[in-house]
């Protein structure tokens, strides 16, 4: 498993897992990030990133983000 910040951008994956607490994992499922959905990191920068799931796009503190394992 690798961290989604490490991979390529614009590119789709399915999610295998998050590695944080208890209560960032439920606040990621709220927004739609759960196993086996797919997402797309669009974009990324020091501070943050800009993710792609199903039809919406939102942006997500970079700690957020390399919680997210594909």
């Amino acid at each position: 498993m690798e961290k989604l910040i490490d991979r390529p951008l614009n590119t789709i994956y399915q999610v295998h897992s998050i590695t944080a607490s208890d209560e960032t994992t439920k606040y990621l499922q709220r927004l739609g990030i759960t196993t086996s959905n797919k997402i797309a990191l669009l974009k990324l920068d020091k501070h943050s990133g800009i993710l792609s799931l199903q039809n919406s796009r939102f942006a997500l503190a970079r700690e957020l983000l390399e919680t997210i394992r594909i």
